[in-house]
């Protein structure tokens, strides 16, 4: 009796020691808002921008190598990706979009998609080859 108590109770006690552990990794391993992207985009030497740029409650952050004025940005789209520049957007793990692996990476709560040197200088990710 005393064996099977204690094979029962192993598993749950890993199961609560584990978890924690686990949300403490995945919450660290990314940015969890725009916000964070900005901040972390600018420590990298990048530079970022919004479409439109008075958006005040944009879905998604602009990444480019170089500044990029206001009819640049607009241009930026998942279709095309154009060299020098990324786009991130929020919450895109509940999205049905159909994307080419070779352009981007899921960061944090972010969807990055664009140039793959952008992509893997913001979030260090290594992108697959073509």
């Amino acid at each position: 009796m005393r064996y099977v108590t204690i094979a029962l109770l192993a598993p749950i006690a890993l199961v609560l020691v584990g978890l924690p552990l686990s949300i403490q990794w995945w919450v660290g391993s990314g940015p969890r808002s725009l916000a964070e992207v900005i901040v972390l985009a600018e420590k990298n030497g990048l530079y970022c921008t919004t479409s439109p740029g008075d958006d005040p409650a944009a879905k998604l952050v602009i990444i480019s190598a170089t500044p990029l004025d206001e009819e640049e940005a607009a241009l930026v789209n998942l279709s095309s990706p154009r060299a020098g520049i990324a786009s991130c957007y929020v919450a895109w793990g509940c999205v049905n979009v159909h994307y080419d692996p070779t352009h981007c990476a899921y960061w944090g709560d972010m969807f990055v998609h664009g140039d793959p040197a952008v992509v893997a200088a913001l979030t260090g990710a290594r992108l697959r080859e073509q």
